[in-house]
């Protein structure tokens, strides 16, 4: 498990929607198939929770659908299959 200082933000298909800076840990999960996959883990200042999983070859983002894309100066972004929005993080060592 590695933890550390993030700042995250969530993107709606148009606009920055919040930005913030908090703690986030990454674990290793084994999966039902053996294989090792990731979960990030990420508590906003409210209390609420962003988690993302390695769902076999896909990945999810608070249990919906997601697929990972890219975002200049970020580390990880998962955009919601569902809602549209995005959620990004930036660490220093990318929490790896």
């Amino acid at each position: 498990m590695n933890t550390g200082n993030a700042v995250c933000a969530v993107f709606s298909p148009t606009a920055l929607l919040e930005t913030q800076q908090f703690e986030g840990t990454k674990t290793l999960r084994i999966m039902a198939d053996g294989r090792i996959g990731d979960k990030y883990e990420f508590v906003w200042p409210t209390g609420n929770k962003t988690i993302i999983l390695e769902q076999g070859k896909g990945y999810s983002i608070n249990g919906m659908a997601a697929v990972m894309v890219a975002k200049e100066n970020f580390s990880l972004c998962a955009r919601n299959t569902e809602s549209g929005n995005t959620f990004c993080f930036k660490a220093p060592g990318d929490l790896n």
